[in-house]
């Protein structure tokens, strides 16, 4: 199968499907840990899963597409 898109056949992934973020209830931490940990995560998918809202994807949506809004100084922010 020539010039196909996926030239090495299967691939397994690991995708974590159930991850709340900092606006779901009971979080405790912030944005700029919480942008790190799923950067240095063993995973290609990451399901984010708060309580009743989408808040928190939207927000996460939000500092991936401007990373250098608030992170000035914080390379572990940027690399993640």
């Amino acid at each position: 199968m020539t010039g196909s898109q996926w030239p090495r056949g299967v691939e397994w992934r690991k995708w974590d499907l159930h991850v709340h973020s900092p606006a779901s209830h009971g979080f405790t931490g912030d944005y700029n840990q919480f942008i790190i940990q799923l950067g240095n995560a063993d995973c290609d998918v990451i399901g984010i899963n708060d309580y009743f809202s989408v808040a928190g994807y939207r927000e996460v949506v939000h500092r991936l597409a401007n990373p250098a809004g608030d992170t000035e100084g914080n390379a572990a922010y940027r690399d993640a």
